[in-house]
């Protein structure tokens, strides 16, 4: 999910593609034009090795810290718990992750990026999230309903591309 989340959010967000030498390859050109990039495979590694087994992790231990409590008052311990507990952990994972897949190779940089990052990246998450979450708390069993973090990053990374908030200025300005 994580390729075709940033491959997306790319479209979507308007980033332009990269150009390619003239005498490159159709499958050069075909990447290109597809908004398909290193970034892209980086991130789907990313999704599968880290991303994805995080947020199940964080998401089953969340229900089955509210397993029996189904009310408006859980739903609202859920949304809470969510915003307040899982999405800084996974924000602060995505941050440094983005930081190294832009160039980022001490852990002083990294921390810079994560530090940069946070508030914003927190705020655009606070601001999608929720939709996401009553989303799924609505319709989707619970067995799937990590899945909805499947919606809610790719919102966020399509709001973070359209504020260039990954643009290559503000990595490299907290890259140093």
């Amino acid at each position: 999910m994580g390729f075709l989340q940033e491959v997306l959010a790319r479209h979507f967000a308007g980033v332009p593609s990269r150009k390619v030498h003239p005498s490159g390859g159709p499958l050069e050109h075909l990447f290109a034009a597809s908004k398909v990039n290193a970034k892209a495979f980086k991130m789907a590694l990313f999704g599968f090795l880290i991303s994805a087994p995080l947020g199940h992790v964080l998401v089953k231990t969340m229900q089955k810290f509210f397993a029996g409590r189904n009310g408006p008052a859980a739903k609202l311990g859920m949304l809470a718990t969510s915003l307040l507990v899982i999405a800084p952990i996974q924000i602060s994972v995505f941050l440094a992750n983005s930081a190294v897949v832009e160039g980022a190779r001490t852990g002083e940089a990294i921390l810079r990026v994560v530090k940069r990052g946070f508030a914003p990246v927190l705020g655009v998450t606070w601001i999608t999230s929720p939709t996401a979450i009553i989303f799924a708390q609505t319709f989707l069993p619970p067995e799937v309903r990590s899945s909805r973090s499947t919606v809610g990053t790719f919102a966020n990374r399509f709001v973070l591309y359209s504020l260039k908030f990954r643009s290559s200025i503000w990595f490299s300005s907290a890259l140093g």
